[in-house]
């Protein structure tokens, strides 16, 4: 699990900044290519975040920003913790039926 947590927290970090990325450059017109980066490790890498702070936001009914932010934030952490746990299970599971034979 620590492992799983290491792996987390960077590329939660990295996305919630390309997420914020994407809304101030999108305010000053920046370059089509720059959001096809911008939004190919959003929508690869970064999805489980991305789809957390979109689940959030959909149901948020009010209350201020702060809390908004906070909430977006604790939920895409847990999003992003599960999603890299669930693909480190896996890819631990099909690299270990591959070597016992079973598939492939």
């Amino acid at each position: 699990m620590k492992k799983t947590v290491l792996v987390s927290v960077p590329l939660w970090l990295v996305t919630l900044g390309l997420g914020i990325t994407v809304v101030v450059a999108a305010d000053f017109g920046v370059s089509a290519w720059v959001f096809v980066l911008l939004f190919a490790w959003l929508l690869t890498i970064g999805l489980p975040t991305t789809l957390a702070v979109a689940t959030v936001a959909s149901f948020w009914s009010g209350g201020g920003l702060g809390p908004f932010l906070g909430v977006a934030a604790g939920v895409s952490l847990l999003f992003q913790t599960a999603g890299v746990y669930g693909t480190r299970r896996l890819w631990g599971y099909w690299h270990g039926a591959r070597i016992r034979g079973i598939t492939g």
